[in-house]
């Protein structure tokens, strides 16, 4: 397991990419705030460097909230908007590594993907929209 300090990378790492991506937008995008020991819990537990959009992510902020929450990209967790770490949806839901790729600045050529859209079918005010997903899939059913 490499340590914290090997993780982190202060002169290279994807925050300032991640930033200017959430300011342009089409969608409103919200960064939701970061426990700075949570985060670096996180980031231990997931053992990527901050130089990759997947560990600025979860060392730099709670996670993410894009278009009044259809989209939501997992951070080291926040509580106030009942938002799991993605290190605990891991471990409790897949016993993996679970990586989602989204781009929401348009396709470009050369660019490997494709735009976000809407899921279908789902809507942030779901009954169980906001619980993490290991409250709903230990019960067996959604509540």
């Amino acid at each position: 397991m490499r340590p914290l300090t090997d993780l982190i990378d202060v002169h290279d790492s994807a925050w300032p990419e991640i930033e200017a991506a959430v300011a342009g937008a089409p969608y409103p995008a919200l960064v939701l705030a970061a426990d700075p020991q949570r985060a670096d819990e996180e980031l231990l537990r997931a053992q990527v460097t901050t130089r990759s959009w997947l560990g600025a992510v979860v060392h730099r902020s709670g996670g993410l909230v894009l278009d009044h929450g259809w989209l939501r990209i997992l951070g080291s967790g926040n509580d106030e908007h009942h938002l799991a770490s993605l290190g605990e949806v891991n471990d409790n839901v897949a016993g993996g590594v679970i990586v989602a790729q989204a781009s929401w600045v348009g396709s470009s050529p050369g660019c490997r993907t494709p735009p976000v859209s809407r899921p279908s079918g789902i809507s942030p005010r779901t009954p169980w929209a906001g619980r993490t997903a290991s409250k709903a899939t230990a019960t067996g059913s959604l509540p």
